[in-house]
C-alpha cells in the first residue's frame, strides 16, 4: 500500500493552532510535502520508547542511507525539524516502529 500522506499547516505571525496529533502508519509509512521549512511534532503515547525512521533517498558510493533515526523516550513530545530539500527531497517519507507513536506537520511561510 502507499504511505499516508499528512498536510503540513503553515505558521503564521497571527497564531497557528496545534494540529490535531494522527498515528503514524507503522506498516506502510507517512509522507508530507516537503519545502524545506517543514517540521514533525511526534509524541510517542506509550510507556515504551519508539523510534521514527525519516528517510534519507539516494546512494552515497553505492550505499544507501539508513536515514535519520529519531529516538522517542516513553511519553516523548516534540518538534522534529527542519528537513533540508538537498539532504531529505522534496517529499519527506518517515516510518515509525508503532503506530503508538503521534505525528502533525507544520511548515515556515515560503515568502
Amino acid at each position: 500500500m502507499a504511505a499516508t500522506a499528512i498536510t503540513p499547516a503553515t505558521i503564521s505571525r497571527s497564531g497557528t493552532a496545534y494540529q490535531t496529533l494522527a498515528a503514524c502508519d507503522a506498516t506502510n509509512g507517512n509522507t508530507v510535502p516537503n519545502s524545506g521549512q517543514v517540521f514533525l511534532e511526534l509524541s510517542n503515547t506509550d510507556t515504551a520508547s519508539h523510534t521514527v525512521t525519516v528517510a534519507i533517498p539516494g546512494v552515497v558510493d553505492g550505499v544507501a542511507s539508513p536515514g535519520k533515526v529519531i529516538s522517542l523516550s516513553a511519553s516523548a513530545h516534540g518538534l522534529y525539524g527542519p528537513f533540508p530539500l538537498a539532504i531529505y527531497g522534496p517529499n519527506l517519507a518517515f516510518t515509525a516502529d508503532s503506530n503508538l507513536v503521534k505525528v502533525a506537520a507544520y511548515q515556515l511561510p515560503l515568502s
